[in-house]
């Protein structure tokens, strides 16, 4: 796995030429069908609006994407906010720019210009975070071990995601791919051996300050 950068949220901001309104609207998506049901909650929540017009990329390397220009000139608006989103770097998102006709012609450049700029206006108001990749793992501890572990992991770089008390506690954390080969040795050197990082899956997750 690679790290990658997408939409932290989903958000939405717009701009008007020449009378025209051009609404962006972003979302993270992981798949081709989160994609179109977001599609379909736009046109739903914006009957009256002359033109839906939206490209979605998918792929930690962005290599699937796709685009549509909704009845406007050809590549004036659907390439248009790929290409938005291309600069900007993100993949495994969604943009749709709903435009509601103010009357005046803006031309092909003109078209093209206000659908890259609402993109990358939605882009903005969704922020960009990387996703790192991540790995979640279990520590089985004794209970006489459990306090030293928690001071442990508050001075470490993994994430406790929660915690299950039985016979003994075990810790649900995730820590970024490169930072788990520290962890466990840490982990091994601090408890004598007595406790491992055990891998249950992979996955890619915003972190803050990494570094």
């Amino acid at each position: 796995m690679k790290p990658y950068k997408t939409l932290l949220r989903r958000g939405s901001d717009e701009i008007i030429i020449k009378n025209s309104r051009f609404i962006g609207e972003g979302v993270p998506v992981d798949s081709e069908d989160a994609a179109l049901a977001f599609l379909g909650e736009v046109r739903k929540s914006r009957p009256d609006a002359s033109h839906h017009c939206y490209a979605y990329i998918l792929g930690e390397a962005g290599g699937a994407a796709r685009f549509s220009d909704d009845g406007e000139p050809g590549g004036t608006a659907g390439l248009q906010i790929t290409e938005a989103l291309k600069r900007m770097g993100v993949t495994n998102l969604c943009v749709a720019v709903s435009r509601y006709f103010g009357g005046v012609l803006l031309g092909a450049g003109g078209l093209s210009r206000a659908y890259s700029k609402a993109a990358t206006l939605a882009v903005y108001a969704c922020g960009v975070g990387e996703m790192h990749p991540t790995l979640r793992c279990l520590i089985e501890a004794d209970y006489p071990d459990a306090g030293k572990l928690d001071h442990f992991l508050a001075g470490s770089k993994a994430a406790v995601e929660g915690k299950e008390f039985a016979q003994t506690v075990t810790y649900t954390v995730a820590v970024r791919e490169v930072d788990s080969d520290a962890l466990a040795e840490g982990l091994r050197d601090r408890f004598d051996g007595k406790l491992e990082l055990v891998t249950v899956e992979g996955f890619h997750m915003a972190w803050g300050d990494c570094e």
